[in-house]
């Protein structure tokens, strides 16, 4: 009974693995007709392998950046912002990406003015948008490991320079894991746990508070990124880039 039930073990793994393997081979088709395609410049039918893709779950900054290029060439300036800032969310040192979304802005309706930022919280955006999250967090784990081991050398080293030199590395060690540990966590809550998001109706009313009936502080359209600082219902308490509050209907914007 056991080897049989080792043997069905085995096998539903296999087809598992067999299954993933296709579907990736899948994607990976997926990919390649859309780049093609996009070559050819037929680019309704990449942003339909895109979104196949995307539709099915998988994210990558790259897919999102190419999709973004598609809605770009359609004309559909809204979409493809939308997709730029998801693309940047996953990569936030991504020069093309920063460029396109640049040009995209251009075409909007809105120029709001940024509020500026201090000139150390600049230096520090750039220092942790230096490397994506993820390569944050696997060095983090590379310097932990490598700094148990010293400290195991440490413990049982008889050598006196030995000891000092484990000794000394495991701190640099320790100083190193937790620095890019909190990299890894300052772009999280920077780029992945704020939320933003794309004004998508052409022109949407911001209002003082969550309901129509409430005064009409000023009026945003289609293309413009928000902060969403709080949910009410069907009502999203936002901020404009330059530090404008107000409440607007869910359905009017897309997540980021």
């Amino acid at each position: 009974m056991k080897q049989f039930l080792l043997i069905s073990f085995l096998i539903s793994g296999f087809q598992f693995l067999t299954m993933g393997s296709e579907l990736t081979g899948h994607y990976d088709s997926l990919y390649a007709l859309g780049n093609q395609s996009y070559q050819e410049q037929n680019f309704e039918d990449a942003l339909k392998s895109y979104n196949a893709i995307a539709e099915s779950g998988m994210r990558s900054s790259d897919l999102y950046y190419n999709i973004g290029n598609c809605y770009y060439k359609l004309n559909q300036i809204t979409e493809a912002i939308l997709y730029y800032e998801r693309a940047l969310k996953m990569q936030p040192n991504g020069e093309d990406i920063k460029y396109n979304l640049a040009l995209a802005n251009k075409q909007i309706v809105d120029k709001i003015e940024t509020l500026p930022t201090p000139f150390y919280k600049e230096w520090w955006y750039t220092l942790v948008n230096s490397f994506a999250m993820d390569t944050w967090a696997y060095m983090s784990i590379v310097f932990s490991v490598i700094g148990m081991l010293s400290l195991l050398l440490f413990l049982m080293a008889r050598s006196t320079g030995v000891k000092q030199l484990s000794f000394y590395l495991f701190l640099v060690l320790l100083l190193a894991t937790g620095m890019t540990f909190l990299f890894a966590r300052a772009q999280y809550h920077k780029n992945i746990a704020e939320q933003n998001a794309i004004i998508f109706e052409t022109r949407t009313n911001i209002y003082s508070e969550p309901n129509t009936a409430s005064t009409v502080l000023f009026v945003v359209h289609n293309g413009l990124k928000v902060k969403v600082l709080k949910t009410s219902g069907q009502w999203l308490k936002i901020m404009l880039p330059d530090g404008s509050i107000g409440w607007i209907p869910e359905e009017t914007l897309m997540m980021i």
